[in-house]
């Protein structure tokens, strides 16, 4: 479970503070009750329809919690980093050794087949998986309600190798803590799955365009934010808050058009290494 430090030392001194914030939990997973088993049947749906194996590697639930004013990116880059370590053996951070931590809530099984699957994959696999964190939390953290969303995803990290993501948010507040301060909540919850027969059916052209697409996705949100950034900036009254709203779209705009720039740069390195053939 993540926490940035203030909500972590006030859930640690003050036992309303924690009681609400487990009530809060356990509000948004009720929420979320149907729409996670319809993620589960839809993963599995996703390979019997097609008569495909499936060996699931991992799953796990992951959950962040920031306030508004505090969110970053970069700390659930973090996790996504460790996972990616601890699942796919590279992390697409350089300062995220192989070997590292990896967040409880996360079951993993490797595969000698999967390690032949991912040679020469590792870096784009994890550059993939971060990417689609960085932008469902671009969308979550730059709506302008509160309620309950969600979003799922199904993203090839290499050929036969597929993450399945079902995320969701919402955000409370209450008088009483951090001055009525909004908190996010951001849960994700994953299956990593390889199918032999799906990377014998994908062929390399297929694999290479569903990162195309990916990349094409984070250049659209890149855009909302960016237009969401200009308006902050030109309706901004100087105060605190309307600071804090622009500082918060910045970090978000630039670890996005970092992340496109550092995505892409890994897909041509992966395409100069190994050129399609179908």
């Amino acid at each position: 479970m993540g926490q940035s430090a203030s909500i972590k030392d006030l859930k640690a001194q003050n036992t309303e503070f924690s009681a609400y914030l487990d009530q809060c939990t356990a509000n948004l997973m009720t929420s979320a009750a149907n729409d996670l088993a319809a993620f589960t049947a839809g993963t599995d749906s996703f390979y019997t329809k097609n008569n495909w194996d499936q060996q699931e590697l991992g799953n796990g639930l992951n959950k962040n919690y920031q306030q508004v004013d505090e969110f970053s990116l970069d700390n659930v880059a973090k996790m996504v980093n460790a996972i990616a370590v601890g699942i796919l053996g590279q992390s697409a951070d350089p300062s995220t050794p192989a070997g590292s931590d990896v967040p409880a809530g996360t079951n993993m099984t490797p595969l000698p087949d999967v390690a032949t699957a991912m040679l020469g994959f590792e870096g784009l696999a994890a550059k993939a998986a971060v990417s689609i964190i960085t932008d469902i939390l671009s969308l979550f953290t730059t709506k302008t309600t509160s309620s309950y969303s969600n979003n799922i995803v199904r993203q090839s990290l290499a050929p036969g190798l597929t993450l399945h993501l079902f995320a969701f948010d919402a955000s409370f507040q209450q008088k009483g803590f951090f001055n009525n301060n909004s908190i996010i909540e951001s849960f994700f919850s994953y299956k990593l799955i390889y199918s032999f027969q799906e990377g014998k059916t994908q062929g390399d052209v297929k694999y290479m365009q569903q990162h195309e697409q990916l990349i094409a996705k984070l250049s659209a949100t890149q855009l909302s934010v960016q237009d969401k950034y200009d308006t902050a900036l030109a309706d901004s009254d100087g105060s605190t808050a309307a600071t804090l709203k622009i500082n918060n779209l910045k970090s978000t705009l630039d670890q996005i058009t970092s992340g496109i720039e550092e995505y892409r740069t890994e897909i041509d390195t992966v395409t100069a290494k190994y050129p399609a053939k179908s």
